[in-house]
């Protein structure tokens, strides 16, 4: 085995500044929070981004667009006592998204949030700290990984 010298890695780049992507990536947007996030999650129309203090942050309406975001977020959703550990947002319903900390395992309808300052619906307590979540591809199934099991729930249309 042959050992790799400097002029090996002469055809690497290294960008030298975040907002200077290279081809063929094009940055679209930056927003700078004022806490420290600890996960997030994003789909076409959301960006979600949870803090140590449980509360979850939600920008819309920006995300795939050239203009600047509000330095506020649209939603801020305070139902966990504990840090979010994993959130997921559905593949076709974009306005379903699923918290999971310590505390409980939520799932939301945004729209309702947005139009009627509803709340989320608490589907587990203090299962452990939730490490993934995914949804099927048709939003009817929801995974999540807690230490060494899968659980699947089947998401009733009726709480989304």
């Amino acid at each position: 085995m042959s050992k790799l010298g400097e002029d090996d890695f002469d055809e690497f780049e290294t960008p030298n500044e975040l907002d200077t992507p290279q081809e063929p990536f094009t940055l679209l947007n930056s927003i700078e929070i004022n806490r420290s996030p600890k996960c997030m999650a994003v789909n076409t129309e959301y960006l979600a981004i949870s803090c140590a203090d449980g509360a979850v942050s939600i920008w819309s309406e920006t995300i795939s667009t050239h203009t600047t975001p509000d330095t506020e977020p649209t939603i801020i959703l305070e139902e966990h006592s504990k840090v979010v550990s994993a959130m997921a947002f559905g593949n076709e319903k974009l306005f379903k998204l699923c918290t999971a900390s310590y505390d409980k395992i939520i799932l939301w309808n945004l729209e309702m949030v947005l139009a009627t300052n509803s709340h989320g619906t608490v589907i587990g307590s203090e299962l452990g700290v939730v490490e993934y979540i995914c949804f099927s591809p048709n939003d009817t199934l929801l995974c999540l990984c807690i230490e060494n099991f899968i659980l699947i729930y089947d998401i009733d249309v009726r709480y989304c």
